[in-house]
């Protein structure tokens, strides 16, 4: 694995903060669109791990599956799971 969990939740937690304040939202504002709080998305940004957060990263390893994220239509982020085991990609 080339990654701990840890480290990849760190990452996620710096794309959401840099995507968050490149579109001037305060977390308390970034919380009430997505239907949260201002603590889960400090935690989140902070790379803080939650027993939720942290089993579902640690399946998606186990699994091979890598996330990656890219800006969409009117600049939203569009979360793409990518399964490295779709036919083609599978390792042998």
């Amino acid at each position: 694995m080339k990654k701990s969990i840890n480290s990849s939740l760190k990452q996620l937690g710096l794309i959401i903060k840099k995507e968050r304040k490149d579109r001037a939202l305060t977390q308390t504002q970034l919380g009430e669109i997505s239907g949260t709080s201002i603590n889960f998305v400090s935690q989140i940004e902070s790379g803080k791990t939650t027993a939720h957060i942290g089993k579902v990263f640690r399946i998606l390893q186990v699994l091979g599956i890598e996330l990656h994220y890219q800006r969409g239509p009117a600049g939203l982020i569009l979360p793409e799971i990518l399964n490295s085991n779709k036919p083609g990609n599978r390792k042998k």
